[in-house]
């Protein structure tokens, strides 16, 4: 995922929740359950807060 960093810009809170519906998209398109798709993002969501934590550090 790019840069998109929530705090203090809600452009970039509104691209992230863009990417995640994408995401959604595409996982449903291909067959992926409700339940699959949701366990993928969430995954993707928690790598990615992950990442922006370490460059804090």
């Amino acid at each position: 995922m790019s840069d998109t960093r929530l705090p203090g810009s809600n452009g970039n809170h509104n691209a992230l929740v863009q990417k995640v519906w994408n995401y959604a998209h595409v996982l449903r398109d291909q067959g992926v359950s409700y339940g699959d798709y949701i366990e993928q993002i969430t995954y993707l969501l928690f790598l990615k807060m992950d990442q922006e934590r370490e460059d804090l550090l």
